[in-house]
């Protein structure tokens, strides 16, 4: 298996890329293999690419119905899939990796799915457009890594309103404040 891309270029999986704990209440087959084949592709893409390939790949990958928009139980399976893979591969993950993958599927948690697509649909549809799910992110041609860093480029306190409960924990993390242009 190829390195891991930095989990910083995961958010939009999570986020991005992005599962409520009701995904637990019923067990659901996983696709390991997927989140295994899309980590050896996506990495090298989202490490070296502009930021807007690197979400086109892992937008393909979350749409799994191929509609061109996201949904809650698209992403409740993504997230299962990235939970389980996590789970099998964690031991083989250097320390950064795996508080970083950690910390994504927790703060997923605590957020939860549904309040997390609710806070990007603008329309109201139930399902998140590219437009919708990057209205915190203004794109350039860095990778993602680098853009997500950048509090130019990235409304953090936009970004921490949607997420609730875990808000204050964002903000202790990167701070919410747009530095002055």
């Amino acid at each position: 298996m190829s390195a891991l891309p930095p989990l910083r270029t995961l958010p939009l999986l999570l986020a991005a890329g992005l599962a409520a704990s009701a995904a637990w209440a019923a067990p659901a087959a996983t696709d390991k293999a997927a989140v295994a084949r899309f980590l050896d592709t996506a990495g090298p893409i989202c490490q070296r690419q502009p930021a807007a390939v690197c979400i086109d790949s892992g937008w393909r990958f979350t749409d799994t119905n191929g509609d061109d928009r996201i949904d809650a139980q698209e992403l409740r399976g993504r997230y299962r899939d990235l939970s389980a893979w996590y789970a099998a591969e964690q031991a083989s993950l250097d320390a950064n990796s795996q508080a970083m993958l950690a910390l994504g599927l927790w703060m997923t948690s605590i957020v939860g799915i549904d309040d997390l697509v609710a806070s990007y649909d603008t329309d109201g549809d139930g399902r998140l457009t590219r437009d919708e799910a990057l209205a915190d992110v203004t794109l350039d041609e860095r990778p993602l890594g680098s853009l997500l860093m950048d509090p130019k480029a990235v409304d953090r306190e936009a970004f921490a309103k949607r997420l609730g409960a875990a808000a204050p924990f964002l903000k202790g993390l990167f701070g919410t404040e747009r530095p002055a242009d």
